[in-house]
């Protein structure tokens, strides 16, 4: 066990690489923060090679004794200019057990999981560059999987994987619903959410399935939303264009959205068929 008892600055001159991690963790190590932080020194960070974002604060890279990260507070750089990686980073077959860690200001992710194992309860992640937890599996020929138990992911993207066929992803609370991203950055990803209305304008549900668009005119497409499904406006949103709506979809505009009572003011420009 590595016990700290007191609190540490990261930094980045020494390391030569953007992917490096500031400090690494053998497998089968347990680092108790005690309550006390790791944090960046944004002042000084480098961005190496010109890469957007430099360097991840703590790594566990391989091997299969699981490694365990309590009771701590990992504070990154998310600013213009200076951004580091992921607060953790997970790699290669690494087994990580996260408990009562919070996760600030990192520019890319709090917890990146790439090709590795990861179960995080009590984990707190904000101010995060691309979203709160990003479980993929990178360069590695090792299926990621991630159990998020309990905590407060306050990014408005939460938990999100690119690459999601061959990745386990099981979140044990019932706030969260699974959604697949339909346009823009969202497209070709799986995200877990509190609430489609941090990814898009609106969802369209078939089969069991909610796709999240960022563009409400795209939503309501026939290719995007067929017979048979559910078209629901989350947000405030406005048409660019005229829209048809096909025969046998139903359209939603959730209480909230501006003019809801009258549709969402859409009804002039949506034509309805019944």
């Amino acid at each position: 066990t590595i016990d700290l008892w007191k609190d540490v600055t990261a930094s980045n001159a020494d390391l030569s690489a953007d992917t490096d991690a500031v400090y690494k963790l053998p497998a089968g190590v347990t680092l108790n923060g005690n309550n006390n932080r790791i944090i960046a020194d944004a002042e000084n960070w480098e961005q190496i090679n010109g890469k957007g974002t430099s360097n991840h604060i703590l790594s566990v890279e391989s091997g299969s004794d699981e490694t365990t990260i309590q009771n701590l507070t990992i504070i990154g750089v998310n600013e213009d200019g200076k951004a580091s990686k992921a607060g953790i980073h997970a790699y290669n077959g690494a087994v990580v057990d996260i408990e009562n860690v919070t996760i600030e200001d990192c520019g890319s992710v709090g917890v990146q999981v790439n090709g590795a194992t990861v179960t995080a309860t009590g984990l707190n992640v904000s101010g995060s560059g691309w979203g709160s937890v990003n479980v993929d599996q990178g360069s590695t020929s090792v299926a990621p999987n991630f159990t998020f138990n309990s905590g407060n992911l306050e990014d408005a993207v939460q938990i999100y994987s690119e690459n999601p066929t061959g990745t386990r992803i099981e979140v044990n609370d019932s706030s969260y619903q699974e959604v697949q991203g339909g346009d823009g950055d969202l497209a070709n990803k799986v995200y877990y959410t509190t609430d489609p209305t941090k990814l898009g304008e609106a969802t369209v549900t078939k089969d069991g399935v909610t796709t999240v668009y960022t563009d409400l005119d795209t939503a309501l497409s026939s290719e995007n939303a067929p017979s048979g499904s559910t078209v629901t406006v989350v947000k405030n949103a406005t048409l660019d264009n005229d829209a048809t709506i096909a025969d046998g979809v139903t359209f939603v505009v959730d209480d909230g959205v501006d003019g809801a009572d009258d549709l969402g003011g859409f009804r002039k420009l949506v034509q309805i068929f019944e």
